[in-house]
C-alpha cells in the first residue's frame, strides 16, 4: 500500500473486538463490523489515491470474498 501511497501515513490503533476500520482524514472509509468481511486491498489502494488527488473521500464497498 505505502508503495503505491507514497505519502499516506499509517496509524493503528486497537479497536473493538471483531473491528477493522479505515479511517482516512476523520472519515471512515470503511468497517468489517458493517461488511461483514475485510476489505478489498485494490478498493483501498484506490481510494487512497483518489482522496491524495484531492477528491473527497467514499465509502468502500467492495470485500475480500473466501474461497
Amino acid at each position: 500500500m505505502l508503495q503505491k501511497c507514497a505519502s499516506a501515513s499509517v496509524n493503528i490503533q486497537e479497536g473493538r473486538s471483531r473491528s477493522f476500520e479505515i479511517i482516512v482524514n476523520g472519515n471512515l472509509i470503511f468497517s468489517k463490523l458493517k461488511c461483514g468481511s475485510f476489505p478489498s486491498t485494490e478498493a483501498i489502494i484506490s481510494e487512497l489515491i483518489r482522496i491524495e488527488n484531492g477528491e473527497t473521500p467514499n465509502e468502500v464497498i467492495e470485500y475480500e470474498t473466501s474461497n
